[in-house]
């Protein structure tokens, strides 16, 4: 059975845009990403705990992306996420949208191989 993490003790982390909480300083690294006729940035805060993984990336948008329709936004970053992410085989459980702070969102639960995947997409 899992043991619940307890994130009281964790660290807050703000940045312009979104703020988190992690159990240790998390490192940054910025991967670029040429992808049908899109080149973009993509900062990535990562801090681990054991075999546990806690992520938080971003990317912005140029002015090209055409953010008319948000679930192909979503879609298209909830499928970049689980191809990058290193789990094998993932398998949505649920896949559901939401809002956060007025913004298009989409929660995501994938199970893998070898390991878990919690998700929450937010344009």
């Amino acid at each position: 059975m899992a043991t619940q993490t307890d994130v009281s003790t964790w660290r807050s982390y703000e940045k312009p845009g979104f703020s988190a909480r992690f159990p240790s300083e998390p490192t940054r690294q910025t991967q670029h990403i040429s992808q049908s006729g899109l080149n973009i940035d993509l900062t990535i805060y990562k801090s681990d705990l054991g075999t546990s993984h806690y992520t938080v990336s971003y990317v912005t948008y140029p002015s090209s992306v055409d953010v008319s329709n948000p679930q192909n936004n979503l879609n298209g970053a909830v499928n970049g996420a689980l191809q990058s992410s290193g789990i094998e085989n993932p398998h949505l459980v649920k896949q559901v949208p939401n809002t956060v702070n007025g913004s298009p969102g989409m929660e995501v639960e994938a199970r893998a191989d070898n390991g878990y995947l919690l998700l929450e997409a937010i344009l």
